[in-house]
């Protein structure tokens, strides 16, 4: 539902309803399913599980995994490529994907073939941005393209590091980093990374 308000707000926007020469609706890319958590303490088991088996693998009660949603993703994309848009009899110079956070990094995982850990690494997109892929025509691939996606940058992705260190006095570069690092996290961007951290990364 909240995928159709977007693109009726598309349209409210500015986006002409005779740019589209067609609309299609597919059930491969809704949202995560995540389960019942009504059961008190049953979220913070599922969270304390999910840090041990990790992102990608590990499916919530009554719920999905990544991998789950990874796999209906691939279809969509395969179907999306090889059936829906080859037997339009417009040609279309875009294709407009409105969809969850989750949804499009596993998209992204699909079409530049990431790693499971390579996804684990990387942020969803704030809410109503959008990333854009362009045709390699030299490649016969995609490329991200950050200077037409919205914030102009590619996804973020960060990993977790652990400081170790040699002496109990740091360098000056050393301090530096960590006072770089220190403004970073009272800033507004960490907030919103930890916000979307908080809702198991759908945006």
């Amino acid at each position: 539902e909240r995928t159709q308000q977007t693109l009726l707000g598309l349209y409210k926007g500015g986006l002409q309803e005779q740019q589209v020469s067609a609309v299609h609706v597919s059930a491969q890319i809704r949202e995560q399913e995540f389960g019942n958590f009504q059961t008190v303490g049953l979220h913070e088991a599922a969270r304390a599980e999910q840090a041990v088996v990790g992102r990608f693998y590990y499916r919530r009660p009554n719920a999905e995994s990544s991998a789950d949603v990874y796999d209906r993703v691939a279809a969509f994309w395969d179907e999306l490529t090889m059936d829906i848009l080859p037997r339009q009899t417009e040609k279309c110079g875009s294709c407009l994907i409105v969809t969850h956070g989750l949804t499009m990094r596993l998209a992204l995982m699909k079409v530049f073939q990431w790693s499971v850990e390579t996804f684990e690494t990387v942020w969803n997109v704030g809410n109503c941005h959008h990333v854009t892929l362009r045709k390699d025509m030299g490649k016969l691939s995609y490329k991200l393209c950050a200077e037409s996606s919205f914030p102009a940058e590619v996804p973020w992705a960060t990993r977790p590091i652990t400081i170790v260190f040699r002496s109990r006095s740091a360098s000056k570069a050393t301090e530096d980093k960590l006072r770089l690092l220190k403004q970073f996290k009272s800033s507004r961007d960490w907030d919103i990374l930890k916000e979307d951290r908080e809702v198991l990364f759908d945006a």
